[in-house]
C-alpha cells in the first residue's frame, strides 16, 4: 500500500472513531495525522485530541483513549 493510500485509510479509520466516541458532528474532522516526531512510537500521530480538548473542556489524555477505544481492532492500527 502507497502511504499516501494509507494515510487516506487511517484518516477514515479515526473519522468513523471520532464520529463513534464524540457524535456524529466529529465524524468529519480532520484527525491532524502526520508522521510520528519519535519513530519509536509508530509511523504516523494524530493530534486531534489535543486540538479538541481544549473547547471540549476535557484533559486530553482521556479524550485520547476515547478516541483509541473507538477504533478497536484494525488492521492497520496497532494501539
Amino acid at each position: 500500500m502507497k502511504i499516501l493510500d494509507l494515510k487516506t485509510k487511517l484518516t477514515q479509520i479515526l473519522q468513523q472513531a471520532l464520529g463513534a466516541s464524540l457524535g456524529p458532528d466529529y465524524q468529519h474532522i480532520d484527525p491532524l495525522l502526520q508522521p510520528a516526531t519519535r519513530p519509536e512510537f509508530g509511523d504516523f500521530q494524530a493530534n486531534v485530541a489535543m486540538s479538541l480538548a481544549k473547547s471540549l473542556q476535557t484533559n486530553p489524555f482521556d479524550l485520547a483513549n476515547k478516541i483509541v477505544a473507538a477504533v478497536g481492532e484494525q488492521e492497520y492500527i496497532q494501539a
